[in-house]
């Protein structure tokens, strides 16, 4: 997949493998937001101590 200035792209739950195979230097902005899914067990919360 080729991004353009001022495309969008969401993901939802799959692997990441960003590359920038040009020598211009590229910006990516990320915006990380948890959810629950059916197939994945909550992580247990962290122990105080």
């Amino acid at each position: 997949m080729t991004l353009n200035p001022g495309d969008t792209v969401m993901q939802n739950g799959t692997r990441h493998r960003w590359r920038n195979p040009g020598d211009t230097p590229a910006r990516l902005t990320l915006f990380v937001c948890g959810a629950h899914h059916a197939n994945v067990n909550p992580a247990s919360p962290p122990q105080a101590g």
